[in-house]
């Protein structure tokens, strides 16, 4: 992303209160061509890159930018340092077994232990995910794409002590697409209402788990 001095006006001269109308940047795209778009626009889509823009360039003292970056930045660095404390960066075991932060990590594991646990998690996780990272001969990279890197979560059950990979994207690198849909998970209340509601009426209840959803 770029801008211009220039293109860094008020439309009225004189305006303190907190707004972004009336200022615009210029945005350099991926496909080599430039754009005017409206900062409120962009501080909306990107808040963090555009906040840490604005301070890098030593513009966060104009008025369309003081009411909001140094917040935007704020926040930023308190989910960063929450996600930092997080259990899952801290913790190393779980019912007494060591938990693997990488694939390194698990197949080292495997190697000292003299087992394959986690490797067979990674595998069972890749084979059940091959399908979405097919791709076909005439298959593009499409201009303007957001590259997204992945990574492995390790967890562990409870009943068995089974291991569990988790072969996850980096969402918040990018936005979602408008007709993307995602799975959630249920509460456990929901779950109580709805064995209630069974249990009142009568009514059999069909339980299923799609893998991989």
């Amino acid at each position: 992303m770029s801008m211009m001095e220039e293109d860094l006006k008020l439309i009225a001269d004189g305006k303190k209160h907190q707004t972004t109308k009336g200022w615009q940047l210029v945005v350099a795209w991926k496909d080599g061509t430039t754009s005017k778009v409206s900062l409120q626009d962009m501080r909306n889509a990107y808040p963090v890159q555009g906040a840490e823009y604005v301070v890098a360039n030593k513009i966060q003292d104009a008025p369309a930018f003081r009411w909001w970056v140094n917040d935007v930045l704020r926040k930023w660095t308190r989910i960063v340092q929450k996600f930092k404390r997080s259990k899952y960066r801290i913790r190393t075991h779980k019912y007494g077994i060591e938990l693997p932060k990488t694939i390194k990590e698990a197949l080292e594991i495997n190697k000292r232990t003299g087992t394959a646990f986690w490797k067979d998690a990674i595998d069972k996780e890749m084979r059940n995910n091959a399908l979405a990272l097919k791709f076909n001969g005439d298959d593009k990279v499409p201009i303007g794409y957001k590259e997204i890197k992945f990574h492995m979560i390790f967890e562990m059950k409870m009943v068995g002590l089974v291991r569990k990979a988790c072969f996850v994207a980096g969402g918040h690198l990018t936005d979602p697409p408008k007709d993307s849909v995602y799975s959630s998970v249920v509460t456990r209340e929901s779950v109580r209402i709805m064995l209630l509601v069974a249990a009142l009426n009568d009514l059999d209840i069909l339980g299923a788990d799609i893998q991989n959803a």
